[in-house]
């Protein structure tokens, strides 16, 4: 019999698609003992009624809800399995693409079945796309949903009632509009239900197209590792697909600008970095870092750079005013005293103008990691540390969601920097954690905001310490980052 040594990895696949799978078979059950579910709302007002309640969310959301402990440890349980196996996979001495790609199927199955939403943002996102497309209406402005326009209409109505509330306005940029309109397109007469399961769907094909793209940017089985290491994350397949964050279009873009940035095509990359920016404004650090590396390496195609992205971005601008009316990149965060670990800090010891004084303490902070960050890459063009942009980004917002970590997943598949690639580990794993402080799932008297935030900041201070650490002697030398080895 031919010897097949890839059969290796076929056990941890099997104890990475049995966590997934136990993990929705738990949730059926833990849905039972959960209880309402509340926005950030200052009297928390109910916003879906009891999540068990599918006559109003067809997939039950979980938000600031306390009852919810029993689902979120199984979550977390599961993750932690699921890790462990993801990375015994990627251990195997020889990974071939069928099993690669037939374990993301497995994943999307997994995925599929997933019985609730830790966060209503897929619904927000249903009634953008609803507005962008189907009504022809301005997503960056709050509207009333005509109730005959859509089976989506009642309902979304009902999910988000203050029309003048933030959730309202959508916080993407235009081509998020266009290509989330575009889904809505032919559905929105279909069940609500059926559009949620096509943002799983549409998701499963992002993070699928994301891997082509890491695929073409190294050849043979270095590129297939960076295609495992992406698509078959844990942390990817829940956030991306199973809770269908818009992410995944953000990263689809910037995917494709590394491998254009490869193959010499920096007109490309640019363009497709504008593109990710007008889904994401964070993505202005990709163009950003992509105009530096040129100035640093071969500021000759800085011309063929500049001309593509002010192609993409023209085309864009004009699209979205012929459709719109207007140009946005979206409407302002949704951060509260909770979101992020220096803004709780902030909440604890100042009065007033907590939530204002914790958001600038923290994009301080992050602003000053950029600096080190971008300092340390400049003297060092060829070294890692443009690879650590993604966490200087994290640090710097006001907002700190387990899906913003996926970021940092699809960097650390193409970073060749040890200390990167563990950093991005450790950040991977403790994302979870994040939804014990952000969904208040432990009644009161639980923790307080104060030990939430000791929580956050060793946790984040534990990967943040990665930037100080010096490497082994020589590991300067065989870095590589991810702009300087083409």
């Amino acid at each position: 019999m031919r010897d097949r040594p890839e059969l290796g990895a076929w056990r941890p696949l099997a104890l990475w698609a049995l966590a997934l799978g136990a993990f929705d078979v738990f949730a059926g059950f833990a849905l039972r003992w959960v209880g309402p579910s509340y926005d950030f709302a200052p009297a928390g007002r109910p916003v879906v009624g009891h999540i068990a309640d599918r006559s109003l969310t067809p997939i039950p959301v979980i938000q600031n809800a306390p009852g919810a402990w029993p689902l979120l440890l199984g979550l977390i349980v599961a993750f932690v399995i699921a890790y462990f196996a993801y990375d015994r996979i990627l251990r195997a001495k020889d990974l071939r693409a069928p099993f690669v790609w037939g374990a993301f199927g497995i994943g999307i199955i997994a995925a599929l079945a997933v019985p609730f939403f830790p966060t209503s943002d897929p619904y927000a996102y249903a009634m953008y796309a609803l507005e962008a497309g189907p009504l022809h209406l301005d997503p960056y402005l709050t509207h009333v949903l005509p109730a005959t326009a859509s089976s989506w209409s009642a309902p979304l109505s009902a999910i988000f009632p203050d029309t003048q509330s933030y959730v309202r306005v959508s916080n993407y940029g235009p081509v998020a509009a266009f290509a989330y309109g575009l889904l809505a397109w032919p559905l929105s007469h279909a069940p609500l239900s059926v559009f949620l399961y096509a943002e799983r769907l549409f998701g499963a094909l992002l993070v699928a197209l994301t891997g082509y793209a890491l695929s073409r940017s190294a050849p043979g089985e270095q590129g297939l590792r960076r295609v495992a290491s992406f698509i078959l994350n844990p942390l990817v397949i829940l956030e991306l697909i199973a809770f269908a964050h818009g992410d995944a279009l953000m990263m689809v873009f910037l995917a494709f600008a590394f491998a254009a940035w490869k193959r010499g095509a920096v007109g490309a990359a640019a363009a497709l970095c504008v593109l990710a920016l007008a889904t994401r404004s964070v993505a202005v650090l990709a163009l950003g870092a992509l105009f530096l590396a040129l100035l640093r390496t071969d500021r000759t195609a800085l011309p063929r750079a500049f001309v593509g992205a002010a192609l993409a971005g023209t085309s864009i601008a004009l699209a979205s005013f012929a459709l719109y009316g207007e140009v946005s990149l979206g409407g302002v965060p949704a951060f509260n005293r909770f979101s992020a670990p220096l803004v709780m800090l902030a909440s604890q010891f100042f009065e007033n103008n907590a939530l204002l004084i914790g958001v600038v303490i923290q994009a301080a902070f992050g602003a000053i990691l950029l600096v080190f960050i971008s300092r340390r890459w400049w003297s060092r063009p060829l070294g890692s540390g443009l690879a650590w942009l993604p966490f200087g980004a994290l640090a710097a917002l006001p907002t700190i969601y387990p899906h913003y970590l996926t970021w940092v997943v699809a960097t650390g598949s193409v970073s060749d920097d040890e200390r990167f690639r563990a950093a991005a580990r450790v950040a991977t794993l403790i994302a979870p954690l994040f939804y014990i402080v952000r969904m208040n799932v432990f009644p009161a008297p639980g923790p307080s905001p104060l030990a939430s935030a000791a929580v956050l900041l060793v946790t984040w201070g534990t990967v943040l310490a990665y930037l100080a650490l010096r490497g082994q002697p020589g590991a300067a030398l065989r870095e590589r980052s991810a702009y300087g080895d083409r």
